[in-house]
Formats: structure tokens, C-alpha cells, sequence
């Protein structure tokens, strides 16, 4: 071998060393799309954002459940005697599910592919509602440090129904929202995992006179991901509506 063939094989090897040595490399990925649901308070302008991780659970089977099918699985959480919950936006893989309060009211986000219930709150008029769906996360996280994990292949946003614009802009606070997320271990395990999508939501538990301060951004993130959250899932399974359709009438 020549003297000058010698240093570029010498390159060759290390940059291969280095790849093996690549996070991406030792992600073992799911096997499924897995959901992970993050709700982020502080989201007023001013405030410092509470980073709160509620869940990560692999996407049920599709099956595209229609809108009575969706809104039965929502009705366990909120039996709505009147029957004034109703689908109201989509974006992506994800629809709203809402009813306005009188005095009380509730707001879901349901997978159209699978009928989960992914997020579910009540809404009370000059009052406060309580969370639902999805319980606190049995896992923890942490901040990782060096670069971020890649940015969303896309970023939807599914329009609040009582957030004023004047309280801070929707797309600006998730970016705000994501340039902290992407520094979690959870966002990292789904970049090296390969594309992942972003569902935006700013979910209001107390509307009428709406308090801005207890506001929170909620942040669903589609994709596959890799150890730790590859494996049993954190929190109590989504309810689906194949769980639920002996309830439905």
C-alpha cells in the first residue's frame, strides 16, 4: 500500500468509528408510532414555562372510528347529558372534540386513526376545570445537555376556542415551548428515530372572565422514538372506542 493511500484509509476508518459511535446508532426503535403528550403551563408572555411530561403510549390500531364513534369514547370522561359535545377542528392525525360551557364544558383531542382519547379537561365558566386524560407520567425525564434534538417534520395547530391572540400568538409560544422540549431526553429519543410531527393545542380550564396565567400549551408529538420510552408505556392506557362501544347508544 502506498504512503499517500495509507492517511485516507486511516480517515475512512475513523469517520466509520464514528458513526457506529452515533446516539442513532444504539436507538433501538419502536416498532409502532408512539404519542407523547406534554402540558405546558406558564405559556403567558412573561411567565416561565412549566414543563410537564403526561404521557408517552403507542398509537392504538387504526380502525377511523367516525364522529359518534369518537364522541362516545369522549362521553366516559364526560357523560354530556345534553349531548352538546361535537367535533369541531382536525388537524392531522388529531380532532377536536368540545362543548361549550354553560357553566361547565370539556374539551378532548382524539387520534382519528385509532379513536383514542389523547388529552381530556373540563372547562368551567369563571371557575376551573381538572384534567382527565392523560394521568401524570411513571416515568421521569431530563434535560440532555449538547445540541437539541431536529426540529419537527411539521408543526399543526388545532384552533382554541377561548385563547385570545392578544394573550401571546399560538405559533410562537409552541416555538417557544419546542425549543425547550427539544432539549428533553423524550424529544431526542424521537429525532434519532427519524421524522416526528407536532400537534399544538392551548387548552383553557377556566373560560368567561379567561384566566390567561392557568392556561396550558398542550403538545402532542407523533412518531417513533427509541429507549427509554420504547418500551412499557407510561400512565394508564388512552381510551379507545373499541373499549367503549358497548356503552354507546
Amino acid at each position: 500500500m502506498s504512503n499517500r493511500l495509507k492517511p485516507l484509509l486511516l480517515i475512512g476508518l475513523y469517520l466509520v468509528v464514528l458513526a457506529c459511535l452515533s446516539p442513532s446508532v444504539f436507538a433501538t426503535c419502536s416498532d409502532t408510532e408512539m404519542t407523547a403528550v406534554f402540558a405546558v403551563r406558564g405559556i403567558y408572555p412573561g411567565d416561565d414555562l412549566n414543563l410537564h411530561l403526561l404521557s408517552v403510549l403507542p398509537v392504538g390500531p387504526a380502525t377511523y372510528p367516525g364522529d359518534a364513534e369518537m364522541i362516545a369514547a369522549v362521553r366516559v370522561y364526560w357523560p354530556d347529558p345534553y349531548g352538546h359535545l361535537q367535533r369541531v377542528a382536525t388537524a392531522g392525525n388529531f380532532t377536536l372534540i368540545y362543548e361549550s360551557p354553560g357553566d361547565f364544558g370539556y374539551e378532548a383531542m382524539v387520534d382519528i386513526r385509532s379513536g383514542e382519547v389523547v388529552f381530556a379537561a373540563g372547562v368551567v365558566w369563571m371557575g376551573y376545570g381538572e384534567r382527565d386524560v392523560p394521568p401524570d407520567s411513571t416515568h421521569d425525564w431530563a434535560f440532555l445537555p449538547g445540541e437539541p434534538a431536529p426540529v419537527p417534520e411539521s408543526t399543526l395547530y388545532l384552533p382554541s376556542v377561548f385563547w385570545s391572540e392578544s394573550y401571546g400568538g399560538q405559533a410562537d409560544i409552541t416555538e417557544s415551548v419546542l425549543a425547550d422540549l427539544r432539549r428533553s431526553d423524550v424529544m431526542h429519543s424521537f429525532g434519532e428515530c427519524g421524522p416526528y410531527e407536532v400537534t399544538s393545542y392551548i387548552h383553557t380550564p377556566t373560560v368567561g372572565g379567561t384566566n390567561p396565567y392557568v392556561a396550558e400549551c398542550i403538545l402532542v408529538v407523533s412518531g417513533f422514538c427509541g429507549p427509554p420510552w420504547n418500551g412499557d408505556p407510561t400512565g394508564a392506557g388512552a381510551r379507545t372506542w373499541s373499549a367503549v362501544k358497548t356503552l354507546y347508544r
